[in-house]
């Protein structure tokens, strides 16, 4: 793990080490994409791959919750609602 390249970011040996093994089931299609984008040169292994994928999803989710609690905020502001 000393070699970590993190897509958006680096990990440090520290943080490395810190890491916590879980396991996933992927279906043979979404493994074949996840290999493929390391073939890309876009990861460099499946490890990496899943952090980013990970990453993203909590991004997009808070995201999401926050746009709706504005556009909630904004509807109660121009309808009272």
């Amino acid at each position: 793990m000393h070699n970590c390249r993190i897509v958006d970011g680096s990990i440090s040996f520290e943080e490395a080490i810190k890491l916590e093994i879980i396991q996933a089931k992927l279906t043979p299609k979404l493994l074949e994409e996840v290999e493929k984008l390391i073939k890309e040169g876009l990861y460099a292994d499946r490890d990496e791959a899943i952090r980013d994928a990970i990453r993203r999803l909590i991004r997009e989710i808070r995201y999401t919750k926050e746009e709706e609690k504005l556009l909630k905020d904004a509807e109660w502001g121009l309808y009272g609602k």
